[in-house]
């Protein structure tokens, strides 16, 4: 392509040892990459920045760094820039990575003896492979390339160009693309059940633009930016001491702040994501003082929708009607206790109603009403009045209840409690200090 060879000779193709992953010690950037002349590649650098803020760990940093490290040199070995690579350059980077052998480093020992001797140490042989070693007793790996490790490189060219060609930047078409026999298959069907992976999008309130669409910040990467804030304002609690944030504090900020402001509480359980109310009520913060304005400003609300017309003066009319209604309450078997301006809901049939209050004066007025009731249902027994026997039935069952009801309370008057009386240890005693006339 272009001029290019696209048939390379890849058995005797040595890889150069320019360039390193240098680790710098700082939590924000663990690893960079330098070229051959000890500067950092900048186009991996915005890659690593964007797998931190992805939650990636150092290790992570690391690997990811080698399989680039290993990508730029194959590219210097062939005089190649890295934002020129085509498919066929991919094509012979991953043939090489199958034929080649893992490059064996020198100890930093032996790196010392080559620098000040002018013929190294013998390298001591190593077990071939298959052979257990008899130390650990692991399966000693082959001098190539692992499948895994060549298929977790091209994963990580391929993502590490995508990033690129997202931010505009890099070849014109990925050299790394997905196989064929995946890119229009089912989502996720090659993807491990027992691993994490990428949801439909959802709203989240933190968002970092990652290739080219929105993904969330990690809690941890949150927590650690809040605290270097706080770090940095040197705000105490009242205590003194350093004041301890976590994003979970501004959720119970946010709901106390929207309940204040006039938002309904049950809006912001829904808000919040609380299955219950009593949940959402105890992220509220809720001082005694809030609580007595909020109460008088209640108390001033519903004055408002009063009507005027409950605070006049009553007219001699409405006054002689209220003081009525307690004169007509007065019956002769006791008091009607039903709420003023209420009619009668048993048609002035007292001896049925529950709001009779029989007067224990009157008793042998009630005991004459129940002897009549029953008279009067033996002579409809007698007379075959069946519809009328239905009637005093009832009227007589209210009746005996009402007697029931009367020797009841006089039998509570008559009870007399024993409050017991105290004996003389039980009594508080004085010793006199007066003396007595002297002989």
């Amino acid at each position: 392509m272009l001029g290019r060879d696209p048939e390379r000779e890849l058995a005797s193709f040595v890889l150069p040892e320019a360039g390193q992953l240098a680790e710098t010690g700082d939590r924000w950037r663990p690893f960079v990459l330098l070229d051959a002349d000890g500067v950092e590649i900048e186009p991996v650098a915005a890659f690593f920045a964007e797998l931190l803020a992805c939650d990636k760990s150092a290790a992570t940093i690391r690997s990811y760094g080698m399989d680039l490290l290993r990508w730029w040199r194959f590219l210097w070995g062939w005089g190649i820039a890295w934002d020129r690579a085509v498919r066929s350059d991919a094509r012979d980077f991953s043939r090489w990575m199958q034929i080649a052998n893992k490059p064996a480093p020198l100890h930093w020992r032996h790196r010392r003896d080559i620098q000040t001797e002018t013929a190294p140490k013998p390298v001591p042989e190593k077990l071939p492979p298959g052979a257990p070693n008899p130390i650990t007793g692991k399966t000693s790996p082959g001098p190539r390339y692992a499948p895994t490790t060549r298929a977790h490189c091209e994963t990580v060219l391929r993502v590490f160009c995508d990033f690129r060609l997202s931010e505009g930047t890099g070849p014109i078409l990925n050299p790394f693309p997905l196989d064929r026999s995946r890119r229009h298959g089912r989502a996720h069907a090659h993807h491990n059940p027992d691993e994490r992976f990428r949801h439909p999008q959802m709203p989240l309130l933190f968002q970092w633009c990652r290739s080219g669409e929105s993904s969330r910040l990690s809690p941890k990467l949150l927590r650690e930016a809040l605290q270097e804030v706080l770090a940095s304002t040197n705000l105490t609690d009242s205590a003194g001491q350093p004041l301890d944030f976590s994003p979970h504090d501004f959720r119970r900020i946010f709901i106390t702040d929207a309940i204040r402001s006039g938002l309904p509480p049950h809006i912001a359980q829904v808000i919040a994501g609380h299955t219950s109310i009593n949940t959402t009520m105890g992220y509220n913060a809720i001082y005694p003082g809030e609580a007595i304005e909020a109460h008088r400003a209640f108390i001033a609300r519903r004055r408002t929708l009063r009507p005027s017309e409950e605070y006049r003066t009553p007219t001699n009319e409405e006054w002689d009607a209220f003081l009525g209604h307690f004169e007509r309450r007065e019956l002769s078997i006791g008091i009607c206790a039903r709420a003023f301006g209420t009619p009668c809901i048993h048609e002035h049939a007292c001896i049925r109603c529950s709001m009779l209050r029989p007067d224990p004066d009157q008793r042998h007025r009630l005991v004459e009403i129940r002897d009549n009731l029953i008279a009067r249902i033996t002579e409809a027994e007698q007379e075959g009045w069946l519809g009328e026997i239905e009637g005093l039935q009832v009227s007589l069952a209210s009746a005996e209840e009402k007697l029931i009801q009367l020797d009841t309370e006089q039998v509570r008057q008559r009870q007399v409690i024993d409050l017991g009386t105290p004996s003389f240890s039980q009594i508080a005693t004085r010793i006199s200090t007066a003396r007595g006339p002297s002989s």
